[in-house]
C-alpha cells in the first residue's frame, strides 16, 4: 500500500478465524528488547512534522537477533518479496501486542 490511508482497522480476532494459537517466547523478548524507537521526518512530506516510529532496516535487524523469519513476524512487509533489499514498511498493531508482554 503506497501513501496515506486514513481510517480505522478492524481485524477479525475470534479464536474461530485462528488456528496454531500460541504463547509469545524469549524470542518475541529478544526483538522487543532490540527494537529502537525513532523520531523522524519523511524526505517526501510536505509539513515537516516530527513522526515516532521504527526503521523497517532496523526492525529486521532485531529479527535476525532474535531468530524470527519474516513469516514468524508479520510485522515486517516488503514492498517487492524478490527484493529483500528494497523498500519496506512495518504493521504496528503486529508490535504492539509485544508491549503488553513485556509488561
Amino acid at each position: 500500500m503506497l501513501g496515506t490511508w486514513y481510517g480505522t482497522v478492524t481485524s477479525n480476532s475470534a479464536r474461530i478465524v485462528k488456528k496454531e494459537i500460541h504463547s509469545l517466547t524469549s524470542q518475541h523478548s529478544k526483538l522487543f528488547d532490540n527494537l529502537i524507537p525513532r523520531t523522524f521526518q519523511y524526505v517526501n512530506g510536505n509539513s515537516d512534522r516530527i513522526h515516532y516510529g521504527y526503521i523497517v532496516d532496523e526492525l529486521k535487524t532485531a529479527m535476525d537477533i532474535a531468530n524470527l523469519s519474516s513469516k514468524e513476524c508479520a510485522a515486517y512487509c516488503l514492498k517487492d518479496l524478490s527484493n529483500p533489499n528494497g523498500e519496506g514498511g512495518i504493521r504496528y498493531e503486529e508490535l504492539s501486542v509485544l508491549t503488553t508482554y513485556e509488561l
